[in-house]
């Protein structure tokens, strides 16, 4: 049981990688909008909830913000480390294996 919670790096490795991708395509298209005097995009519709969700744009202590860190969490505690092909967790299957084992 316990070392199904053990080694969480390889997710966190993929949630750091996958949110600097994001932050730094976040920064050029905010660049290039301010640069050539474009309309920065709108918060609101359907258009907008994709803009803040994908760019994270929502303040700190707002649902949607406490929501995306929930998700983050949820993927580093609950993806098995194998999933990822974390060569160091061999045999090691998560808290989401260890429940799929339990049924």
């Amino acid at each position: 049981m316990i070392g199904a919670f053990t080694n969480r790096m390889a997710a966190v490795l993929w949630v750091i990688l996958t949110l600097s991708v994001v932050t730094v395509g976040n920064r050029i298209h905010y660049t290039y909008l301010a640069l050539n005097n474009k309309p920065m995009p709108s918060g609101t519709g359907m258009k907008g909830v994709f803009w803040r969700a994908f760019f994270w744009r929502d303040e700190r202590t707002t649902i949607p913000y406490d929501l995306w860190v929930i998700a983050i969490l949820a993927f580093v505690w609950l993806t098995p480390p194998a999933w990822l092909r974390d060569p160091v967790a061999s045999g090691q299957h998560g808290f989401l294996g260890w429940l799929l084992s339990l049924s």
